[in-house]
Order: C-alpha cells, then sequence, then structure tokens
C-alpha cells in the first residue's frame, strides 16, 4: 500500500510542475534589469564583442552565451542569446517540444527560406531547424517583456 502512495505522490508532483517564468530571465540573468558585470559574475570574463549600429554583443568565452548592451546605457543587458550547446541542457532545451515544456507554449511566427522557424511569446524568441523532428533549436533570445 506505501508504495501505491509514493506512485501517486510522484504522479502529483509532475502534474503541478508549471513552466520557468520568462520575467526571471536567463540563469538569474533579466534583460533590462541585471547589469554587464552581474553576467561577468556568473558566466566569467567576456571574451570578445561585435559592434552593430547603436550597441554591441558580448561574447562569453565557451558558453555559447551573447548579451546586447545598448550604447546610451552600455551597463544594462538588453538581450541575451544562449545557444543549445550550453553544458546545462535543462537550461537551453535542445527542441520545440522541450522548450514549450519549460517556457510554456510559443507561437511560430516565421519560417524563412534557409529553413529557420522562429516562434515566439512576450519576452523569448527561438529559432529552430525546421527539417529536425522535432524541430532543434539553434538559439534561444531573452528580452525585456515591457519593451
Amino acid at each position: 500500500m506505501a508504495k501505491r502512495t509514493n506512485s501517486t505522490n510522484r504522479s502529483s508532483k509532475r502534474s503541478t510542475s508549471s513552466p520557468r517564468q520568462i520575467a526571471d530571465g536567463w540563469n538569474g540573468i533579466v534583460p533590462g534589469v541585471s547589469q554587464v558585470k552581474d553576467a561577468i559574475a556568473k558566466l566569467g570574463p567576456i571574451e570578445g564583442e561585435d559592434k552593430f549600429a547603436n550597441g554591441k554583443w558580448l561574447q562569453f568565452a565557451n558558453k555559447n552565451v551573447q548579451l546586447v548592451v545598448l550604447d546610451n546605457d552600455p551597463n544594462t543587458i538588453v538581450k541575451i542569446r544562449v545557444f543549445p550547446g550550453y553544458s546545462d541542457k535543462d537550461l537551453a532545451p535542445a527542441n520545440i517540444d522541450a522548450m514549450q515544456k519549460v517556457y510554456g507554449p510559443l507561437e511560430q511566427t516565421d519560417l524563412d527560406e534557409f529553413g529557420v522557424l522562429t516562434y515566439e511569446r512576450s519576452g523569448l524568441r527561438a529559432a529552430c531547424d525546421f527539417f529536425g523532428n522535432p524541430h532543434p533549436v539553434k538559439w534561444i533570445e531573452f528580452y525585456p517583456i515591457n519593451r
């Protein structure tokens, strides 16, 4: 009888789990709130920068994580891009099915000529490969929800 109670408890724990909150950002780094120094403390030093019209991408060494900062506020992170090759697969789901289990339902918004599907919801965007099943995630972007 005790064995049956344990399996019932496990089932109820699974059914009550909820998706991760996008407003919490990625790995505690929240776009529009977190500072570059916060990301450096969690991810280590910045290895490279790529400048664009009004800001820059910051690349971390061996982490498959990029951040965007803007010239008018170079200390505040406005976007995080995570690639599924990151060592903690739970924080970067490998396919769209896993993404929707972690972050809730996403709407397909685009399919480009290169076979890249884009899925979105407020504060999150993911690019996936159309040719895999389930569609493998190329990258996940987090941005401020109130943008």
